[in-house]
């Protein structure tokens, strides 16, 4: 029998002899070799206008920038590999010996809330702001200066004196605020950024990226009112606030236009008694003062109009006062009968008086009423003297009585 000592010494020589098989073959084979960089595409990302290099325009870190091949001119092709900027905005492709492309592609990714405006190359081909083409061969080309910029996205518009349209008085001044926030209107969320218009009465903010809506805000300068507002791609919630919702990518971000107006104090100036609204008065003088007093201090003389065929009159008031009175002249001939207002206070007969702040107030329904004085005699008191009746005339009336007057008097009994 074989021992099991023989059994171990037969395995120990067939796995020598396997050994010596071997190793002939496994000296014999080579690795594979290791792909080798052969070129680098480079270049910076910035966050400003298209051209611009700092300090004009800032280095975006940690955008990713990608390479792909294609062997079509325009393809963006099989992606090969990416990168991020670092600190200066710089990133680097690198491209080895194994890349058989007829076409390199650098496709940049704009970061969150970001949206690109163009691209620049030394060597390459711009096919869009995101995109920068090679064509191969390499050898040669300059590779370097591979340049995109982003920006975050800018909302802006104009601020007009007028009515909603009129585009013919820009509003210099006046305070434009942009909100985020994650809820839609009413909800405003938080202040981001506010801005003044400028000469033309344009503004522009800058949005940040990490909110689901942006509200742009527009506050009324001092003495002005809301009349409305417009925009392309938002939504108008009131006459000051117009709304975005994300994404904002693909949208228009210009013309988000609001109107302010001066108020204007307004009505109508009647013949006949108070309340009395069938005979308006045309070409009746009404004025406006400011004073930084009530009544009885008329003020400072602001402007004056005279009413049309309906009787309506209107007078823009413009800020600077803490009191407003509208003081109406009778035409010839006439007498005040007395006055009506909404949201101002009749001080006399010709004078509605209005208190700052103006804004949130009725300005209409100031009315006046005028009448042709008439007179009116009647015996106030009769006596007897002697054998004669004496009596006393009184003139009631609002015209003056003609002289030479009878006076009819009737005894009983």
């Amino acid at each position: 029998m074989i021992t099991r000592k023989v059994w171990f010494a037969i395995l120990l020589i067939g796995a020598a002899l396997l050994i010596v098989g071997l190793t002939p073959r496994l000296r014999g084979a080579s690795a594979a070799p290791m792909p080798q960089a052969a070129y680098t595409l480079q270049g910076r990302v910035y966050k400003g206008d298209t051209g611009t290099e700092p300090p004009t325009s800032s280095p975006i870190q940690g955008v990713t920038v990608s390479l792909y091949c294609s062997n079509n001119q325009g393809v963006q092709g099989t992606f090969l590999r990416s990168t991020t900027t670092d600190s200066t905005g710089w990133y680097g492709l690198e491209v080895y010996d194994t890349d058989v492309c007829e076409f390199f592609n650098i496709i940049e990714t704009d970061l969150d809330g970001y949206i690109s405006v163009g691209a620049t190359t030394v060597g390459g081909n711009v096919v869009n702001a995101n995109w920068i083409e090679y064509t191969t061969p390499l050898d040669g080309q300059t590779l370097t200066g591979n340049k995109f910029w982003d920006k975050l996205p800018v909302l802006s518009g104009r601020v007009y004196e007028g009515d909603v349209g009129d585009e013919s008085t820009p509003l210099a001044g006046v305070t434009v605020s942009l909100y985020g926030a994650n809820n839609p209107y009413p909800d405003s969320g938080t202040l981001l950024a506010s801005t003044t218009t400028d000469s033309t009465g344009w503004y522009g903010l800058e949005v940040p990226p990490g909110y689901e809506y942006y509200h742009i805000l527009e506050t009324d300068p001092d003495g002005y009112i809301s009349v409305g507002a417009s925009t392309i791609s938002g939504s108008v919630m009131t006459e000051n606030w117009i709304e975005f919702v994300i994404p904002l990518t693909e949208l228009s971000y210009t013309g988000n236009k609001f109107w302010d107006k001066l108020p204007v104090l307004s009505g109508r100036v009647y013949e006949g008694d108070v309340g009395d609204e069938s005979t308006p008065l045309a070409g009746v003088t009404v004025s406006l003062y400011g004073a930084n007093n009530p009544y009885p201090d008329q003020g400072t003389f602001i402007i004056s109009t005279t009413t049309d065929s309906t009787g309506w009159y209107g007078l823009e008031a413009p800020p600077g006062y803490e009191y407003y009175h509208i003081i109406e002249t009778d035409p010839d001939g006439y007498v005040s009968a007395g006055a009506t207002t909404v949201s101002g206070t009749v001080r006399t007969a010709n004078w509605i008086e209005y208190a700052y702040p103006l804004p949130g107030q009725t300005f209409t329904g100031n009315k006046f009423w005028d009448q042709v004085p008439i007179p009116d005699l009647t015996i106030a008191a009769a006596w007897f003297e002697e054998a004669s009746i004496c009596y006393y005339v009184e003139n009631i009336g609002t015209g003056t009585a003609p002289a030479g007057h009878r006076t009819l008097l009737t005894i009983d009994g």
